[in-house]
């Protein structure tokens, strides 16, 4: 197996990893889901801590697919990723048809990064937040998604091609 076979099959698992447990965390809180300031106070222990999973798992899954997964995939087709910006990057790969929708890429970051900063301040704005973010996360997965199909069709199969 290459290297760039090794790499890119490392990063996958781990953003499987952490859309595995964004999904178990996800399992354990969506019945409180659309979330209020109100269902906010009412929240157990036990609940925030599946909730702060949750928070956790969905900015690591999006660290993962857009600081790793995108660039080593472009390495790996031969593309030049050194020095290029983010919007770059994603440019290439939609492209290319690996990825689409940059816009909900933009978005989905914003509402992670918002969420990061704004943590346990105002009930009513955490509220907010933390929906945008429960309604973000198929569509944050469907990044590793398209990749994996795209790699499907180019013959690679966990690093085998």
């Amino acid at each position: 197996m290459k290297k760039e076979d090794v790499i890119l099959n490392s990063i996958i698992q781990e953003c499987q990893l952490h859309k595995k447990r964004l999904d178990f965390a996800y399992s354990k809180i969506e019945h409180w889901h659309p979330f209020t300031s109100e269902s906010i106070d009412m929240l157990k222990d036990e609940d925030v801590s599946y909730l702060d999973q949750y928070i956790f798992r969905f900015s690591k899954l999006q660290d993962a697919l857009g600081i790793k997964l995108f660039k080593s995939l472009l390495r790996y087709f031969g593309e030049q990723v050194e020095d290029k910006t983010f919007i770059d990057l994603f440019n290439r790969l939609e492209q290319l048809g690996i990825v689409k929708n940059y816009s909900i890429w933009q978005n989905l970051r914003i509402i992670r990064n918002e969420i990061a900063h704004d943590y346990g301040k105002n009930n009513v704005e955490l509220a907010e937040k933390i929906n945008a973010i429960m309604a973000g996360k198929k569509e944050l997965e469907s990044y590793l998604i398209q990749v994996l199909q795209y790699l499907s069709k180019k013959g690679w199969t966990n690093g085998n091609t």
